[in-house]
């Protein structure tokens, strides 16, 4: 499902290629120290120059339990190895999470068996400020991204379905209370998705 249908579930038909046109523009933006130029189209290269001091990147999946936790430690592990940690930051939320539930402990035994970071180990639940405060949002499944559209649609702009970073338009599977295999499939694959789709991340963030 691409954007405009996407908007087709909330606004009129006959509206859609106003609103469409409306959030495809560059918004430039003061936030605090950091000025920002926003690029919409999650398709797009952003070559243009930035001034800004820490850009931020949101995961977000459902409950911040599994996916969203295994792709924020990917993503730091990622920054610290390319020495990055002054540029980008990472946080996470869940659309439906419920604050300071544990993190799935199958998710900490294979994050810490990978050697990969973990700082939260207890879900956070998404607040208008946490999208506010992003720069890029990335979301699991197209449903997330509707589910932000409905609580933040003029942020629209900002998210970017995980798989996109590479290409193609896929949901990325949900392994909660499934046999270990899933979770590391899931794993595996943002790891995969990640790594293939670096140069993509970097410049949505224009860096």
């Amino acid at each position: 499902m691409d954007i405009s249908s996407s908007l087709a579930i909330f606004v009129a038909p006959h509206l859609v290629p106003l609103l469409i046109e409306k959030i495809q523009k560059r918004v430039t933006r003061s936030d605090g120290n950091k000025q920002i130029r926003k690029f919409c189209n999650p398709c797009s290269s952003a070559s243009d120059t930035m001034t800004i001091s820490t850009r931020t990147i949101l995961t977000i999946c459902t409950a911040n339990r599994c996916r969203s936790p295994m792709l924020t430690s990917v993503l730091r592990h990622r920054i610290e190895v390319k020495a990055l940690n002054g540029q980008i930051a990472v946080i996470s939320a869940g659309l439906l999470a419920r604050e300071g539930t544990p993190v799935d402990p199958v998710v900490l035994d294979l994050l810490e068996s990978r050697a990969l970071p973990v700082h939260e180990r207890h879900a956070h639940e998404l607040i208008f400020s946490d999208i506010r405060r992003a720069d890029l949002i990335l979301v699991a499944t197209e449903q997330h991204r509707l589910g932000l559209f409905h609580r933040s649609p003029e942020n629209l702009y900002k998210v970017v379905l995980l798989s996109e970073l590479i290409g193609v338009h896929q949901d990325l599977d949900d392994p909660f209370n499934q046999p270990r295999s899933a979770y590391l499939r899931t794993l595996e694959e943002i790891e995969k998705t990640v790594d293939s789709g670096w140069s993509k991340l970097l410049a949505l963030l224009a860096l």
